[in-house]
């Protein structure tokens, strides 16, 4: 993950981190998704290009529809409540994971993608985002004897943060391109650029952020 933050009139803050992401299916949650038990084991991280602590592993319990979809972030022992806003783990989880299909579709053809999450602060209220999109099935490959699905995902819409009430206002633009393994049923990479401006009352602030996503061989 790559982040660039740049308020108005001031330096920007960067922010590299890598990251070994282990899930594992604990149940099924209704409409045909899953409950996730996600853990995040951190590893290089460079703020403002010098080497900083990433701090210990998170577990993330999550609800994941059958498109993909991440439904729900929820507390847990490592995760207390609210640390998920602060944190903007709902949008990364939510960005990281490309919505698939829920039929099947032929090529070039598109389906919604759209993405609306709430994710609650530790000192009340949280953010909001609300995105607007559709997916589409750019082209199949055949890789190392498996047949691979080449997929976009374009969307757009606005952002809003505050403890009671929107503090800040935003617009926020996300492109997504993934790789989907028709033989295993698997994303097995995912690259999503999100551009978020956001307008405080001190001023405007613009963050860019880069997510990508590899399966482990």
């Amino acid at each position: 993950m790559d982040a660039t933050t740049t308020p108005s009139g001031a330096p920007g803050r960067s922010l590299h981190l890598e990251a070994v992401v282990r899930e594992r299916v604990v149940g099924r949650v209704g409409g045909g998704g899953g409950r996730l038990e996600a853990v995040l084991e951190p590893g290089e991280a460079l703020q403002d290009g010098r080497h900083v602590n990433p701090g210990p592993a998170l577990t993330v319990d999550l609800d994941v529809g059958p498109d993909g979809h991440v439904t729900r972030v929820g507390a847990t022992s490592s995760l207390p409540a609210g640390a998920a806003g602060s944190l903007g783990l709902n949008r990364l989880l939510a960005e990281s994971r490309p919505p698939l299909p829920a039929r099947g579709v032929r090529l070039r053809d598109r389906w919604n993608a759209d993405l609306a999450a709430f994710a609650p602060a530790a000192s009340g209220g949280g953010s909001t985002i609300d995105l607007v999109g559709t997916g589409r099935l750019e082209r199949f490959v055949l890789r190392d004897g498996r047949r691979i699905a080449a997929l976009t995902i374009e969307r757009r819409g606005r952002v809003a943060t505050g403890s009671d009430g929107p503090d800040a206002t935003g617009t926020a633009t996300d492109s997504t391109t993934a790789e989907f393994d028709l033989d295993r049923g698997l994303v097995i990479d995912a690259t999503s650029k999100a551009l978020t401006n956001v307008t405080f009352a001190s001023g405007p602030v613009q963050v860019a952020l880069t997510t990508r996503m590899t399966l482990g061989r």
